[in-house]
């Protein structure tokens, strides 16, 4: 006799699998090597993802924050809840890494419910999906970036058109350093820049805003041009 898996087209059950959140989708792998392969895929990935983006419902959006600041407890919240005063609505998160003694968890930025993690002071830094628990150690920077957690600027975001994730980091300290990691080729890129471009004395704040598949910066003006601010677009 035919399960009923068997029996549904698989571009039903891939309906039904775009309609689930993220945990749901991890346990239900086990459902079946059909239901696996199909979950395991990228493309369903990336599909699922615009479907429920589309749906334009906060039903399976988390808030992430660290409590407080410096210490490596997250905790989120449904953005539907009925109550932000409710505790039962908070959810604790967990790491999917041991941090070294001493060490805290710091966000750096977000994009497309994945999130750029580092440790303090160990430097170390992360691409993580609170929803699945995947976890990715980037590389060091190779180009004079010297504190990846300590970074004056920073942004993360994607393009569709090379399917990529990119990690932007500046660093002033000294002479002004522009890289950008890759998720794709698994590596930094430096890019060269006016000297005045990343000096903490112009940009207006640290983190990038990502917008259309670019980050973009608020730049004051500079002492030669004092009444035409700028954006600064990676």
């Amino acid at each position: 006799m035919a399960t009923t898996d068997e029996q549904l087209p698989e571009d039903i059950i891939v309906q039904i699998l775009y309609r689930l959140p993220v945990k749901s989708l991890v346990r239900f792998k086990c459902v079946s090597k059909r239901w696996s392969s199909i979950v395991s895929d990228p493309q369903f990935a990336k599909s699922q993802f615009k479907f429920t983006s589309e749906r334009k419902t906060l039903s399976h959006r988390l808030l992430l924050s660290t409590v407080p600041q410096w210490e490596s407890q997250l905790e989120s919240l449904d953005l539907q809840t009925l109550s932000f005063e409710d505790d039962a609505s908070v959810r604790k998160l967990t790491y999917p890494f041991k941090e070294p003694g001493g060490c805290a968890v710091k966000i750096l930025a977000s994009c497309n419910g994945m999130v750029f993690v580092a440790l303090v002071p160990h430097d170390s830094s992360y691409i993580w999906n609170p929803s699945t628990g995947l976890l990715f150690k980037l590389p060091n920077p190779s180009n004079g970036v010297t504190s990846i957690s300590g970074l004056p600027y920073c942004g993360f975001g994607y393009v569709s058109a090379t399917d990529d994730y990119k990690v932007f980091v500046s660093d002033h300290f000294s002479i002004p350093t522009v890289e950008m990691y890759s998720s794709k080729a698994n590596s930094w890129k430096g890019i060269e820049s006016q000297p005045h471009v990343c000096s903490e004395d112009y940009f207006t704040k640290p983190k990038g805003t990502f917008l259309n598949e670019a980050l973009h910066w608020l730049h004051d003006a500079v002492p030669e041009d004092e009444d035409k601010p700028t954006i600064i677009v990676f």
